[in-house]
């Protein structure tokens, strides 16, 4: 398997973009097969995430809704909002991303801090908030 998941849990660190998003994602995927999943939105769903570069360092990951608006806007999201920290790992640091699998594993809760219009905003969201109304 040579996901984003299976390289993070064995301590190795993808070369190349990385995507938080797609990195949850990927995690809630191995489990499909559990019918509670199928209850869930993912976050790619929701949110449509890109890298966010200045001066050629990455900062984070520009935020814009994804196919469900409704969702975006209802866990707290706003257009051009940056993600660059999830429960305090740092997501513009490639060496943070084994932590950051850690977390994942084993959160019910995330807390997300953005940058909205220049100012520092944070999210709290429970993963039960992703399910499907």
């Amino acid at each position: 398997m040579d996901s984003q998941v299976a390289q993070l849990s064995s301590g190795v660190i993808p070369s190349g973009s990385y995507n938080p998003v797609a990195l949850v994602n990927e995690y809630r995927e191995q489990f499909q097969g559990n019918a509670l999943a199928a209850e869930f939105l993912t976050l790619s769903e929701i949110v449509k995430v890109s890298p966010r570069h200045i001066n050629g360092q990455l900062q984070g990951y520009w935020l814009s809704p994804g196919e469900h608006r409704i969702e975006f806007v209802r866990l707290g999201f706003k257009t051009n909002d940056i993600l660059t920290q999830l429960n305090g790992i740092e997501l513009n640091d490639m060496t943070n991303l084994p932590g950051l699998f850690g977390e994942l594993t084993s959160a019910s809760d995330v807390i997300l801090s953005l940058l909205r219009e220049g100012r520092p905003v944070n999210l709290e969201l429970s993963l039960a908030e992703l399910k499907k109304q």
